[in-house]
């Protein structure tokens, strides 16, 4: 065995939870923001309270079709701290590249940054630094025209910076690895900045989600006159990043909490109406719900908690009035990577698999049925995907998803599929299965998954040797 075979990022994909809690009686808005407060020597107070389990719901014995539900429909108003909990330190802060693109990142630090264009409700493309752009020579040339904006330090923004963020994305410096932003590899040939407030990029050819990928958090947007002076070139901690958004730095006490700010100069005026957003560092999963049930926190996303404590979360009367359930689908999914150039063994013949045999990863594919790793792991909930989200613009519809192999319902059709992948697997030399490491993130949702898909391909005779590593 060269390399681990398998690596579980988190197979389906889920529909994301968001529970908040209810705050008191609201009071008028405020025609403008007020200034930020100058933060205290103190550090935020937070007592992780005891976590104590609430009583468990029966289960139903038809899984619930998952239905998302609306945002709320709310006033906004002015003041006021969010409070929500991560389970580490950001890992980096330089959301172009790999160690960047966790949410342990993307949660403290995307308040204080922009993109050139974002997505707004319905995943419509909207203006952010780029106040206007246009296609030209058939979508192969993009102008972009840069709105009046201010990094947190006071330097205004200007062209350059974003060719210089833009341009790392393109050619990393040493040290350095690109995460989802390396799409821009493929698309980008150059990038020209004729004044300070027009940049111009130059593709390769027309790509119909050339914009979708700027609007990624992964394409944010970095002071060249900032990351000049790191090294390497990149944010590793929330005090270095200085950017153009809503929020900026305050403090951080590593291992306790990120404490940000509204900006007074955000380029949209009126906002942010928050005063500031505050994140603890909470490692135990079951003291952020703790700190939730008792009001300590105002947020906390549910891939923190398993399916049974969202369930209790909204049997529970007293809760239930205190803390909103959101359900909604989510581009997170869970997903099994073949490593192609691992090998794997049958111990008894002492023959090793090649996983770049298709044969073996069709076999791999035939033999998990995605409808009883979603009822044992996720309560029932979630869509089916392929490589994109069934609802997203550029994925396959479920209808048309379920009809692709290895999606057989749980009974006989899921029985034929798994006599193809033990005939698949007879075919290479291995009647009698073989044995496959798999490196799953220690997390409370990839934990049951892992042990989930180990019950699946054991009955085509494939044994996961598991083990856990801790995530970012």
């Amino acid at each position: 065995m060269r390399e681990r075979a398998f690596v579980l990022a988190g197979l389906l994909v889920g529909v994301g939870l968001l529970l908040v809690a209810c705050g008191g009686g609201s009071s008028p808005p405020r025609p403008a923001p007020s200034p930020v407060p100058t933060p205290s020597l103190e550090a935020p107070p937070l007592a992780v309270p005891t976590s104590t389990p609430l009583p468990l719901p029966t289960p139903p014995t038809t899984p619930p079709t998952p239905t998302p539900i609306p945002l709320l429909p709310v006033t906004p108003k002015y003041g006021g701290i969010l409070r929500g909990a991560l389970y580490d330190n950001p890992p980096s802060c330089d959301l172009r590249m790999a160690e960047g693109r966790s949410y342990l990142a993307v949660f403290p630090c995307s308040p204080m940054l922009n993109q050139l264009v974002k997505y707004e409700v319905g995943e419509k493309i909207a203006p952010d630094l780029a106040e206007a752009w246009e296609a030209q020579e058939g979508g192969t040339r993009w102008v972009f025209r840069l709105r009046d904006a201010r990094w947190h330090d006071g330097h205004p923004l200007t062209a350059e910076d974003v060719r210089y963020s833009l341009e790392m994305v393109l050619q990393p410096p040493p040290g350095l690895q690109v995460g989802p932003a390396r799409l821009l590899q493929r698309y980008i040939e150059g990038i020209d900045t004729p004044d300070p407030t027009t940049v111009v990029v130059r593709l390769k050819g027309p790509f119909v989600s050339f914009l979708a990928n700027l609007a990624s958090v992964c394409a944010s947007i970095y002071p060249r006159h900032v990351l000049e002076h790191l090294v390497p070139p990149s944010p590793r901690t929330p005090d270095q990043v200085v950017g153009t958004g809503p929020f900026l730095f305050r403090r951080w006490l590593p291992g306790s909490f990120i404490e940000l700010a509204r900006s007074p100069d955000y380029f949209l005026k009126g906002r942010p109406y928050l005063d500031g957003y505050t994140l603890y560092i909470i490692p135990d999963g079951a003291s952020r719900f703790a700190a939730l049930r008792t009001r300590q926190i105002d947020m906390l996303v549910a891939d923190d908690l398993n399916h049974e404590e969202v369930q209790a979360l909204q049997s529970h009367l007293r809760l239930r009035e205190q803390i909103t359930v959101q359900s909604h689908y989510s581009s997170a999914f869970a997903t099994l990577q073949v490593n192609l150039h691992a090998l794997s063994s049958d111990s008894h013949a002492g023959r090793m698999a090649d996983w770049g045999d298709v044969r073996l990863r069709r076999a791999l594919n035939l033999a998990i049925d995605r409808y009883a790793v979603r009822d044992a792991v996720y309560g029932g909930l979630g869509a089916f995907g392929s490589l994109l989200p069934p609802y997203s613009p550029w994925g396959l519809p479920e209808e048309e998803v379920l009809r692709l192999p290895g999606m057989a319902p749980t009974g006989p059709a899921k029985e034929a599929e798994r006599a193809e992948a033990r005939r698949l697997l007879a075919e290479m030399g291995f009647p009698s299965g073989l044995e496959v490491p798999l490196l799953a993130r220690n997390t409370r949702t990839a934990q049951p998954l892992a042990q989930a898909l180990q019950e699946q391909l054991q009955t085509v005779g494939i044994t996961l040797q598991v083990s856990f590593a801790d995530t970012m």
